[in-house]
């Protein structure tokens, strides 16, 4: 996050249904410079607006709830050497901009 990242922590886009905002919120990660997972929980919308940002992506059963995908993606961050995730959903609703505000305190 231009500088601003904390060591070791992952940025978890839940997606859920969320596709018409869902593009902006990777790539606004992406701009960032956090490393993100985006996991999606089952949505049937067309992953076409984010399969071709450089962003990891592990895809649920349809219906997965929310709670499942937040562990999930903390089993695969501590699998990959993080020591902390940060959550946001992909629905438009947090600006990826604003987790230096977060990292930072």
């Amino acid at each position: 996050m231009n500088g601003h990242t904390v060591p070791g922590t992952l940025l978890v886009i839940l997606a859920h249904g969320s596709g018409r905002v869902l593009s902006g919120v990777p790539a606004g990660a992406i701009g960032e410079g956090m490393p993100a997972l985006l996991v999606d929980t089952g949505a049937t919308d067309d992953p076409g607006p984010f399969s071709n940002l450089p962003i990891e992506r592990l895809r649920l059963a349809a219906g997965a709830e929310k709670g499942a995908a937040v562990l999930a993606a903390a089993a695969l961050a501590k699998e990959r050497g993080y020591g902390a995730i940060v959550t946001i959903d992909a629905d438009g609703g947090h600006d990826p901009a604003d987790l230096r505000l977060l990292l930072d305190a």
